[in-house]
């Protein structure tokens, strides 16, 4: 793939990257499953351990919908997971937006660990998009290119197709609550329904999300999930834990994001 095409495909990688994300959490946690759907997918056992389905005010948009529907703000969603797993995995990456602008700025940092490379292996990347200019750092260089129209609107078409829906069963409202300037609802989650697929014993799973009172977008989702196959002293179990955390700040603030300096010099090269 030549650099060109590249950039262009990672003009949309942001919600792509979001979504790879949320399959990379173990199968049988409904990361895709809307909470409105729970009801309907359980079965009875499981459906014996759940509340009933959650007032429209306790359920998120999704992650697109939320997003559209905001000017500008500061992004930043991070998952890690550990335990007695071949690999051992964590990403971090943020976000920044200006709709007036027509800005973004985007960074990711993972890493990766194994037992061919126990010390791990960190990578990062970053892309800055300021209407049609793309600039996209590989962890050793810069590269810049101008999308066309057609481009773009391929780009921005491409990157609204798959989105993400957090994992949500049985919420409970704890109370409102001002969170980065916004007037949330803060609400309490636990997934019964985890550990079903592979009888593991899950000694924690579930976490608390702040739901924007006005649009229902999340400002603020936390989880954590421990779950052995089997109980301490058996060396053959396998013991699971995951934590994820996702918010959104400077949400509708004034925001610059300006093409950094290597980008210009590149710019500036080109005939």
């Amino acid at each position: 793939m030549n650099q060109q095409t590249r950039l262009t495909i990672l003009a949309s990688s942001l919600i792509l990257l979001l979504a790879m994300l949320a399959c990379n959490l173990p199968e049988n946690i409904p990361v895709s499953l809307p909470i409105e759907l729970i009801e309907q997918t359980e079965t009875d056992d499981q459906r014996a351990e759940t509340t009933a389905p959650a007032p429209l005010a306790l359920i998120p948009i999704s992650m697109q919908d939320g997003l559209a529907s905001l000017d500008s703000f500061y992004l930043v969603w991070s998952l890690d997971m550990s335990g007695d797993l071949e690999e051992r995995s964590r990403m971090d990456s943020s976000l920044a937006y200006s709709r007036e602008q027509d800005a973004r700025h985007m960074q990711i940092t993972s890493f990766s660990a194994d037992e061919d490379s126990p010390e791990g292996v960190t990578e990062s990347t970053e892309q800055y998009q300021v209407g049609n200019e793309l600039c996209f750092f590989d962890g050793e260089t810069w590269a810049y290119q101008e999308m066309t129209d057609l481009q773009r609107e391929v780009s921005d078409l491409v990157g609204s197709i798959p989105d993400m829906r957090f994992p949500i069963e049985n919420p409970t409202l704890l109370g409102e609550e001002m969170v980065n300037g916004v007037l949330t609802n803060h609400v309490r989650f636990h997934l019964a329904s985890l550990g079903s697929r592979s009888g593991a014993d899950v000694q924690e799973a579930g976490g608390e999300y702040w739901l924007a009172k006005d649009g229902r977008y999340l400002v603020k989702y936390t989880l954590t999930i421990n779950m052995r196959t089997g109980p301490q002293d058996d060396t053959e179990a396998q013991a699971v834990f995951v934590t994820a955390v996702y918010e959104l700040r400077d949400i509708n603030q004034p925001r610059t994001i300006p093409l950094p300096a290597d980008c210009l010099a590149i710019q500036t090269e080109q005939p």
